[in-house]
Order: C-alpha cells, then structure tokens, then sequence
C-alpha cells in the first residue's frame, strides 16, 4: 500500500472514531438535557398548578397573573445545566412575586371587606349617630327625671343655707314655683273682703289614730284611715296629716304666732285644702289635748314613732271657727300652688314649756318668709274688717 493510501486509511480512521465518540457524547449530552429538561418541565407544572390555585384571586387583580408559560419558551435552551437552573431559579423568584401579590391581594380583600361591612352604607351610618344621640337624650333626660324624683333635696329654713328659702327655686327642676310662683304661701293677712262669698265650712273630726314622725323639718302627725275632714261647699276633703312651724308662718296685720299648726286635706282629685291654727304662749298653761304628742315627741331627725297614739283632733282646733280664706301654695318645696288656705282667727295655747320643748328639736326656725299677695284678694267667713 502507497504512504498516500495508508495516510488516507489513518485519517479516515480516527475521523470515524471521533465522529463515533462525538456522535455518542452528543447522545448522551441530548438525552442528559431531555431528561433534565422533562424534570424541570414537571417542577414547572407542579408550580403552575400551584399557581392555579391563585386563579380566581388573580382574576380580582385583573391580568396581574399572566397564563403559563409554554414548553416551547423553555425550549431546549437549557442546554447546560447551569443555564436551567438560572432559569428555574428565576421562575421560583417570579412564583413567589405571584404569591406575594396573591397575599396582599386577600389582605387587601379581606380589608376592603371589613370596610364595607364597617361603612356599609351612609345611611347607615347617620342612623347609627342619631340612635346614638337619641339614647345621649334619652339617658340626659333620665338623670333630669332622676333629679327631679328625688325624694329630699337639700332644702332648710336657715336663711344663709345654700339650701334656705331664698335658693329653695334653684335645688330641683320642679321646685321652680318657690321662686316663680305668683300665688305663694305664707301671707300677711291684712284687710279681709266681705263674707258675702266665703266657702261653707263643714267639720268632721273625731279620735284618731296617728303616727308620729320627725321628718328633718317638722314633726307631723299621719292620720290613720281616712275618717275625718271638711267639707268645703260641699265637696269632701279628707284629712291626710297635721304638723308644726315655730314661729307662725302667716302673720296677721304683721304680727307673728309662736307657733302655727298646720291641718292639711286632699279632695278625691288630688286638690289641696290647709286649715292653719295659730299658737300662742299661756304662762303655765300646758295644753293637755297636746299631751299624747309631746310625751312621744321624736327628736331625732327622719325617725318615727313606732306605735301610732289617739287624739281629739277637735279639742286641737278653737272653738271660734271664723277663718281667713285666699288662694295660696304649700309653704314647702315644691311650693305647688293651688291650694286652699283657711287660717282660723282665734289661736289655741300652749304652755312656755311645751313650746320650748318643740324649738328645741329644731335648734332654729321651722318656717318660711311670707310671701308677696301680688293682689290677691283675702275673704273672711267673719265679720268684714282689718285681721285684728
């Protein structure tokens, strides 16, 4: 053989066994990458399907999620295997940008939620504000009726008192009329009007049974049972209770009483008609139709006696039944006006010492200034004539 056929033969021979070795690397480097490339494409789909479950709340963000992307983008091109794990490294890294997205997505979802239940309409909301100010004014309005329901605002006799008369308008919504009224109680009785149109008189008192209590600014006297009264005109007041000021409260021609006893009656409408008895000192005269009283008179304040005692509610009264009579109020808060005022000219007496013992309880005076008449016209039972 020629050294050219030779060189031929040698040549031709290592090109064919490096086209083999090439051909077979190539297959293997081929099938390495197809294998690979098949592993990433199913890591791939398990991602997208993980992304699927993200579907409906990307369609919320509109297209924020773009479709999958198709085998044919990945390609062969991962042709090393740092190449392929570049790109899937980069798919993780867009994975979860889409979860972030996702998350903040139901945040923000779930925030616009509560908002809207929160603000679920305007409407709503004012309704809610005037269910609001109507239970303020509700609850305001309470406390207001809680103050005027009290059963003892702070009132006295004692002139300079924040309580005392003069401020008696000011301590509870419907103690108004003491300061407003424009027919207060007590007066000076002065010149009394003809008798021609004074009411009928009519008495009905008997023994009665009555419990004795000091209520802080009197001692008064409830009648038990509704047995005796008077009759005005006819018409039936029963009386409720009896009690005491020191001094009087109603002078007559400008002069005071020592004391002043205080009938009270109520009608079946709830009107009010007061028979008032002025008291006067009789040196050592002690009254003894007194008596079942002074001897259990309670001198602790807002106490009671326990067993009720039995008394001549007539003998309390004079024999003489002439009266002044003018339309007046309660000489105490809430100072209701309406009421009936008869006060008896004739005093009953009591001794220096039983008068005494009733001030001593009170350690002050028990009685209100009198009041302006503000034209008020006093009528008198009697003959017409100044009250003396």
């Amino acid at each position: 053989m020629s050294d050219g056929a030779k060189q031929f033969m040698a040549w031709t021979m290592a090109f064919g066994l490096s086209a083999t070795v090439y051909g077979g690397g190539a297959f293997w480097l081929k099938k390495t990458s197809a294998h690979e490339d098949h592993e990433s494409h199913a890591d791939q789909a398990s991602a997208h399907e993980s992304k699927g479950t993200h579907s409906t709340d990307a369609g919320v963000h509109g297209n924020t999620h773009d479709a999958p992307v198709a085998d044919s983008e990945h390609g062969n091109d991962h042709g090393t295997e740092s190449a392929h794990d570049s790109a899937h490294q980069a798919k993780k890294q867009q994975s979860t940008v889409h979860a972030s997205k996702d998350s903040q997505h139901d945040e923000h979802k779930t925030e616009t939620t509560m908002r809207g239940d929160h603000h679920a309409s305007p409407h709503e909301g004012a309704k809610s504000h005037h269910e609001k100010a109507d239970e303020h004014a509700e609850v305001k309005d309470a406390h207001a009726a809680d103050k005027d329901k009290q059963a003892a605002p702070h009132w006295s006799y004692a002139k300079n008192d924040a309580g005392g008369p003069s401020h008696w308008g000011d301590l509870a919504r419907n103690f108004a009329m003491c300061e407003k009224g424009r027919e207060q109680s007590p007066i000076d009785i002065g010149r009394a009007s003809s008798s021609k149109i004074a009411p009928k008189l009519e008495w009905d008192y008997g023994a009665a049974s009555i419990q004795i209590e000091n209520n802080g600014h009197t001692v008064q006297s409830n009648i038990v049972g509704e047995k005796f009264g008077i009759k005005i005109d006819g018409e039936i007041f029963k009386l409720a209770q009896f009690h005491f000021h020191a001094p009087s409260e109603h002078r007559i021609s400008g002069i005071p009483s020592d004391m002043e006893l205080h009938f009270v009656h109520k009608n079946a409408s709830g009107g009010l008609a007061v028979v008032g008895v002025m008291i006067n000192e009789l040196a050592g005269r002690e009254n003894k139709f007194f008596k079942p009283i002074w001897d259990v008179l309670p001198r602790e304040f807002h106490t009671k006696v326990q067993n009720p005692v039995t008394v001549a509610l007539e003998s309390l009264i004079p024999a003489g039944r002439q009266y002044f009579h003018y339309q007046g109020s309660l000489t105490t808060p809430p100072c209701s006006e309406g009421v009936r005022w008869f006060v008896l000219k004739d005093p009953v007496t009591m001794s220096g010492g039983q008068i005494e013992m009733y001030t001593s309880v009170f350690h002050g005076p028990t009685n209100r200034p009198v009041q302006p008449l503000q034209g008020r016209e006093i009528i008198t039972n009697g003959t017409p004539s100044l009250a003396h």
